[in-house]
């Protein structure tokens, strides 16, 4: 049986706090903050954000809970308005505690609170327009 190395995947995970995985230069646009769990916060520096729990597949990795998805949600930027989007999440994602459609967007405002499964965020906006 072939051995896989999972050195890289493992470091990954173990650098979860920081979830830098924009370059250092560009401008924090907006972040979700954790509400249980002590200085955890996903720090939204790209227009397109993933989250999930997989480390490979999204920019906003979560390792605290098994009940999110692979990929549970998507937030977007469009026009100066944050959207979130359920991605067929198994125990789904929610605004101010309305479940979302999946494949939907949903606009987002600065201190909704945000659910993934058994995850609950404070959404915030921290800078301007992205310019991509």
């Amino acid at each position: 049986i072939p051995v896989r190395d999972n050195r890289a995947n493992m470091n990954k995970e173990l650098d979860y706090h920081t979830q830098e995985r924009a370059t250092p230069e560009q401008t924090l646009l907006a972040c979700l903050t954790a509400v249980f769990v002590k200085d955890f916060q996903l720090a939204i520096k790209t227009t397109c954000y993933r989250i999930g729990k997989s480390p490979v597949e999204n920019e906003g990795f979560i390792p605290y809970s098994t009940m999110v998805s692979r990929s549970h949600c998507r937030l977007e930027q469009l026009e100066g308005l944050w959207y979130l989007v359920d991605l067929n999440s198994t125990n789904g994602t929610y605004i101010d505690g309305r479940r979302l459609l999946p494949n939907r967007q949903e606009q987002l405002m600065p201190g909704n609170k945000v659910r993934l499964a058994d995850m609950a965020f404070v959404f915030e906006v921290k800078g301007g327009i992205a310019h991509e």
